[in-house]
């Protein structure tokens, strides 16, 4: 074997050793992000009783949710940014 050879297949290997490593890492580092992110958002959305997505079924003719626009007066609404 030459020795551009032998330090190709050195490479190859630092490589996927390098992907491998990566992999376990990321695993290791998010799983604990996503658990405690995630699930203390939904634990205490649940706690208070906040819906995100509004999901159940209701028998009407539209999902349209009205809002009240006589709040501000209607020129404060032309000019907002």
């Amino acid at each position: 074997m030459d020795v551009k050879k032998i330090f190709s297949l050195f490479k190859n290997f630092l490589m996927k050793f390098s992907e491998f490593i990566t992999s376990i890492i990321n695993f290791i580092i998010l799983v604990p992000v996503f658990f405690i992110g995630v699930g203390l958002t939904s634990l205490f959305s649940k706690i208070v009783g906040k819906h995100f997505l509004n999901l159940r079924i209701k028998e009407k003719e539209s999902y349209w949710l009205d809002k009240n626009l006589t709040t501000q007066k209607l020129e404060k609404y032309y000019r907002m940014f």
